[in-house]
């Protein structure tokens, strides 16, 4: 394993996001022809790549539970027991899909949820789709 790897494991949650972080440094490394220590250089920018993720990540999820909380709170379910069905449904899914689901529920159109959700809006419909089949397969209809 190179140093580089072990490094960006140090910084990040999982070995893909790892290895994605060290193919990126690299390829930034490939664009300078002349750095004096390209290990500390790379280093540096695996620690930002990393550093960086994790903010994007940090956002995407306090994001994701401000949706949350507008869907869940209004309008209110039924009941207690089928709100927290809900909840526990939508838990199930994955996060990308709860994401699409929260922000369809909110009443966002197409268009704005492809820009939260960064792909095209000609997507959102085929995406959407798919997030309910899984989400009908988690409740178990």
């Amino acid at each position: 394993m190179s140093a580089a790897l072990r490094f960006a494991l140090r910084w990040s949650k999982s070995d893909e996001d790892a290895e994605d972080i060290v193919q990126e440094a690299m390829q930034r490394l490939l664009l300078y022809d002349h750095i004096e220590n390209p290990r500390a250089w790379l280093a540096v920018v695996v620690r930002r790549l990393a550093w960086r993720l994790h903010r994007e990540r940090q956002r995407e999820g306090l994001a994701l539970e401000e949706e949350r909380h507008r869907v869940l709170e209004s309008p209110p379910p039924a009941t207690v027991g089928a709100r927290l069905e809900l909840e526990s449904v939508l838990a199930q899914v994955a996060r990308h899909d709860r994401r699409l689901l929260l922000l369809d529920a909110a009443g966002f159109s197409d268009e704005e949820i492809s820009r939260k959700v960064g792909c095209r809006p000609g997507s959102i419909h085929t995406l959407l789709t798919r997030a309910r089949q899984r989400l009908r397969r988690a409740g178990g209809e």
